[in-house]
């Protein structure tokens, strides 16, 4: 809930909801990484009741500039290796489709 005041009509109620699209489930939570932090290699692995998203979608790491440093690709497979031993230490964020999880490397 959010009050606004308005010089013409006074104080208004405003739902946050009506301006945030909320879902019933989180889709960050579609897939799962580890080990979190890493060091040679991180796992991701597709939660169960997400049907076959690694199919359509790329596995894309970015580093938190935000530039892309490794496209995986697209994999049949519902948990995915990748190595890591080429990226520098700190955060990385792992994009599939519109989810999203980070990781830590050592």
């Amino acid at each position: 809930m959010l009050f606004i005041g308005t010089p013409d009509k006074g104080i208004i109620r405003i739902d946050i909801s009506d301006f945030v699209s909320v879902e019933d489930e989180n889709i960050n939570d579609a897939f799962l990484i580890s080990p979190n932090p890493a060091n040679d290699y991180i796992t991701i692995s597709q939660n169960s009741g997400f049907n076959k998203f690694f199919q359509n979608d790329e596995i894309l790491i970015y580093n938190m500039f935000g530039e892309l440093v490794l496209n995986v690709g697209k994999s049949l497979d519902p948990t995915v290796r990748v190595e890591i031993t080429t990226l520098s230490k700190g955060m990385y964020v792992v994009n599939v489709g519109n989810r999203t999880s980070k990781f830590v490397k050592l």
